[in-house]
């Protein structure tokens, strides 16, 4: 099953973790809250999944939420791996590209499969 690297999670110690790297490393700069997103999302790794509000945690504005998502719809960059971000309910969203003669959300599926990610009834499966 996929590693939710939520900021949910029941430990509370990783939640502090990963919310203290996010600042350090992303708040100081001094870029765009699009540049800060777009980062986040590019250190998301293979067979994990990060949600919109999470990644708006982690830049600093939990209700940007639909901010991330117009970044990731609007994203044309290859290496970012904008499918590897999903709703909260653990639904896939939407997603801009094309893989294996799929589009949309069919294509994020796709990849999100293809990662070892487990998908049913159009939701991630997250680990207990």
């Amino acid at each position: 099953m996929v590693k939710w690297i939520s900021l949910r999670s029941s430990e509370p110690s990783l939640k502090v973790r990963i919310l203290l790297e996010a600042q350090n490393k992303f708040m100081k700069l001094n870029i765009s809250f699009k540049e800060k997103v777009l980062k986040i999302v590019f250190d998301i790794k293979r067979g994990e999944v990060l949600s919109y509000r999470d990644i708006a945690k982690m830049v600093g504005n939990i209700n940007a939420s639909r901010a991330v998502g117009n970044i990731m719809a609007k994203n044309q960059d290859k290496n970012i791996p904008c499918h590897r971000v999903v709703r909260t309910d653990g639904g896939v969203g939407g997603y801009n590209g094309i893989r294996n003669n799929k589009k949309g959300s069919e294509s994020k599926i796709y990849l999100l499969k293809s990662e070892g990610v487990k998908i049913e009834n159009g939701k991630v499966v997250f680990e207990k």
